[in-house]
């Protein structure tokens, strides 16, 4: 159930007898308000797609790859096979693949969890260029202040900024 973002030319898939217009940026039926896209904070629950349904334009630097398939990396100019170790969205970093996932148009690096849970935790590196096609109302401020730091070599400090500064928007009553 592909479909295209809003503004699109091409006319809106929708679910079958449902008749409500989706977007391939959300993958439930209930769709997300601005006002809850405002306060969106990491990490939050998510589920890695099982299928190819992000549009190749905002996917060229990923793979779609289903659990256990091989793809090969260059580490240190050695070509390496790897398998994937659940069906999600890979993009290979420093001979490493890193699980991706977008929601609400954005990509985000994912985990599992205890539990056999996912959940992202960051926003993806921007160093993978990636491309995003955000939902009216992400707040990429609000976005990269609750991701977790990217991991660098020892010795290096890190300090996380707290949520207390930014205000929180509400929807009206």
């Amino acid at each position: 159930m592909t479909s295209t973002p809003s503004g699109s030319k091409e006319k809106q898939k929708t679910p079958e007898g449902l008749g409500i217009p989706t977007d391939w940026r959300v993958r439930a039926i209930d769709q997300p308000t601005e006002e809850s896209l405002a306060v969106l904070d990491l990490p939050f629950e998510t589920k890695p797609e099982t299928k190819d349904t992000v549009p190749s334009e905002f996917s060229e630097r990923v793979r779609h790859l289903v659990g256990g398939q091989d793809i090969v990396v260059r580490i240190d100019r050695k070509e390496v096979s790897k398998k994937a170790p659940f069906t999600a969205y890979y993009a290979c970093f420093k001979g490493a693949l890193l699980a991706l996932s977008n929601v609400y148009g954005v990509w985000f690096e994912i985990r599992l969890r205890p539990g056999n849970t996912y959940e992202c935790f960051r926003l993806a590196r921007p160093s993978l260029q990636l491309k995003d096609c955000p939902m009216k109302g992400i707040n990429y401020v609000r976005l990269k202040l609750t991701s977790l730091p990217i991991t660098r070599a020892k010795g290096i400090n890190y300090v996380r900024l707290k949520l207390t500064s930014l205000p929180i928007t509400r929807a009206p009553s």
